[in-house]
């Protein structure tokens, strides 16, 4: 198990499902994911960006998008650079997934150059802070969205960010009903993501009926959001 010292628990998520509450906070995600979840993630401004200046002048800002056109040009001084770059386009694929319209902050390139310091991040502090982020802003995009008269052609549009598959893992250990329903369990692994798989074709009827309680509770829109996605 990894360590956690988050105890105040002040940042946790808390959600209702029918008369019981369930506790999503970085301890639970840290014990999903097995991500390094202690420590600073304060990084120094470095001026010097050696693969920046290398790879992407003149570019003002480097999008995730243009991390995976160098990768494919497969042009690089040696095949640390590639492995460098490849470890820096999967974090901000999966642990801190962003739009391609984000800009990847210079720091971050600085960090990858050091293989040591890299991996020594950590990486799940961010993680959970973008993960926590975006649902918050789930449930406040649904709430919003019933305080006010939807136009006939309006959308809801869920920004989502962070690693929001730590969710789904968590409400299937949480959540037997659901796991049942849509999931298989193979071994006991640690991290605890490595258990699960999903089931294809996952429609919001069969989420809703899954629960025994006929309120609207916020889980259950923000599990169909990543089980439907």
């Amino acid at each position: 198990m990894r360590l956690t010292n988050h105890l105040g628990m002040g940042d946790a998520l808390w959600f209702e499902v029918g008369e019981d509450l369930g506790r999503f906070s970085i301890n639970e995600f840290c014990l999903i994911t097995g991500m390094k979840c202690v420590g600073s993630t304060h990084l120094a401004l470095v001026v010097d960006n050696r693969l920046m200046t290398r790879y992407f002048s003149p570019l003002r800002g480097v999008l995730r998008e243009h991390l995976k056109l160098q990768l494919s040009n497969v042009n690089f001084d040696d095949d640390n650079d590639a492995i460098k770059l490849s470890l820096l386009y999967m974090i901000f694929c999966i642990p801190l997934a962003n739009a391609n319209s984000v800009n990847i902050d210079p720091k971050y390139f600085s960090l990858a150059d050091n293989l040591a310091e890299f991996n020594a991040f950590p990486w799940g502090v961010l993680s959970w802070e973008a993960t926590r982020a975006t649902i918050c802003n789930v449930v406040e995009n649904r709430l919003s969205s019933k305080r006010r008269p939807l136009k006939k052609f309006d959308k809801i549009h869920y920004n989502i960010v962070g690693f929001s598959h730590a969710l789904l893992v968590w409400a299937y250990e949480s959540l037997p009903t659901i796991a049942a329903k849509f999931t298989t369990k193979y071994v006991e692994a640690i991290p605890r993501m490595l258990s699960w798989t999903s089931a294809d074709n996952v429609k919001f009827d069969d989420v809703m009926s899954a629960f025994t309680v006929k309120e609207e509770k916020h889980v259950i829109y923000i599990l169909y959001i990543y089980l439907c996605k």
